[in-house]
């Protein structure tokens, strides 16, 4: 085959070899030819609109948040009814846990 290509015959035989060597080597090695970038881990961020929303209770094991619905648009509702909507509400057992998953930090 030498006859053919002349010089770059050994050009290519020499890079044909070192393919099958590569080849050959375990799969392993083969990672470690690849150039890889350590990435940082993510930090977890607390959601900023439930942070603005909800406080945790001094017992730690509710959230307390103002009723809605008192802002504007209020002359149609009677005065029991917005003096209803201006106490706090306190959080049931399903809300708790699914605000906890927003403010991973609070107690």
């Amino acid at each position: 085959m030498s006859f053919l290509f002349g010089r770059f015959s050994a050009v290519a035989a020499s890079a044909f070899s070192q393919t099958q060597t590569l080849l050959s080597r375990p799969a392993a090695s083969l990672n470690n030819l690849i150039p890889t970038v350590q990435l940082r881990n993510y930090s977890f961020k607390t959601h900023s609109a439930t942070k603005k929303r909800f406080r945790l209770t001094g017992n730690g094991d509710k959230f307390k948040y103002e009723a809605g619905g008192k802002r504007h648009l209020a002359t149609g509702k009677s005065r029991q009814e917005v003096g209803i909507l201006k106490k706090n509400v306190y959080t049931n057992k399903t809300q708790t846990s699914r605000i906890r998953k927003f403010l991973f930090n609070s107690r």
